[in-house]
């Protein structure tokens, strides 16, 4: 039986590392779309990237999950984005002739921004499966357990060791017992 709970903390230590290099991927991508649209209009998604490299480099639950609802909350907020601003253009997005150069490069500035955050909403919805995955398949932070959990080995540890005879040279429970 303990082999097979070890062969199954195994497997599970490997489909992390395979998430989170599926993950790993993803954040660059959409931190290099985030650092490119933000050069036409600002752009959340970098700060909520910093979050996943965190939850990657420290592999920490919490913030595996604080990164899950981010990228979900800023996904929403794109699709707004992209709707507002895909009917505006779709209204207002045709350049007449005769106008002037800075209108027409804000006009096409306007449409490569909307293209670019049509891509990046769509690798943030494709990353949402492989981050969900990466977070449940973390180990618990030691934050997560109550104060008594945190402990509980370190004074199992400790009773052992008095108990056994293992400990400091002073008399324990055991030895006394041994002595009458």
């Amino acid at each position: 039986m303990a082999s097979r709970s070890t062969f199954t903390s195994r497997n599970t230590r490997a489909d992390t590392k395979k998430y989170s290099r599926i993950v790993r991927i993803f954040l660059y991508l959409m931190l290099g779309l985030s650092f490119v649209n933000g050069l036409a209009r600002a752009d959340y998604t970098s700060s909520v990237c910093v979050i996943g490299l965190i939850a990657l480099w420290f592999e920490k639950k919490d913030a595996a999950l604080l990164f899950f609802y981010a990228l979900c909350f800023t996904a929403l907020c794109d699709l707004a984005w992209i709707f507002i601003h895909g009917n505006y253009l779709h209204d207002y997005g045709a350049i007449p002739a005769g106008t002037p150069a800075t209108m027409t490069n804000l006009l096409r500035l306007h449409k490569w921004s909307l293209g670019v955050s049509i891509v990046q909403f769509m690798t943030k919805i494709c990353s949402l499966f492989y981050v969900y995955m990466f977070w449940f398949l973390l180990g618990h932070d030691d934050e997560d357990l109550p104060l008594e959990d945190k402990h509980l080995n370190t004074y199992n540890a400790y009773a052992d060791e008095m108990t056994t005879g293992d400990g400091m040279g002073e008399a324990t429970v055991n030895s006394i017992h041994s002595r009458s």
